[in-house]
């Protein structure tokens, strides 16, 4: 099955911005494995994975990241993927609104993405990012990325 991206909205914090990178127009491939149990559940892979995942998600893989990339599920016509990595990101300063000081403390930078793939082949491809300090889990910033499309399937 091959898919394409048609649509794609983007947003820091909740401000809307023009994509990370151009996304619209882009295919990636599913390739389902056989079903060997006969319940109509196989699995499947997405290639290339760089295409669905987060602008961010090599950052936290090339360092210390702790990531999760749960195969494809195949069931009853839908295809669902969900991924997630977390990796230090050392220290970062925030300033607080109304303070003049800034918070300097350590900060992680957690993704999540989902790819759900619905029984008519359309598609939606969800990724988010945030970046938040230890000590207090309080939220940086974030990459809110959203992409829609459809699929055709292959012989």
């Amino acid at each position: 099955m091959i898919c394409t991206i048609e649509a794609v909205e983007s947003s820091w914090l909740t401000i809307p911005i023009q994509g990370i990178r151009e996304l619209e127009h882009q295919s990636f491939r599913i390739i389902r494995a056989p079903d060997l149990t006969g319940q109509k559940k196989g699995g499947a892979k997405v290639e290339p994975r760089t295409v669905i995942d987060s602008r961010l998600t090599i950052l936290a893989e090339n360092f210390q990241s702790s990531g999760h990339w749960q195969p494809g599920a195949i069931g009853y016509g839908q295809i669902n993927y969900t991924w997630s990595y977390e990796t230090p990101m050392g220290f970062m300063a925030k300033r607080t609104p109304g303070e003049t000081s800034k918070a300097i403390n350590r900060s992680t930078l957690y993704i999540q993405g989902m790819l759900e793939i619905n029984a008519q082949l359309q598609f939606k491809l969800h990724n988010i990012s945030t970046l938040k300090q230890n000590v207090s889990s309080e939220l940086i910033n974030s990459l809110d990325e959203l992409a829609k499309g459809s699929c055709v399937s292959q012989p």
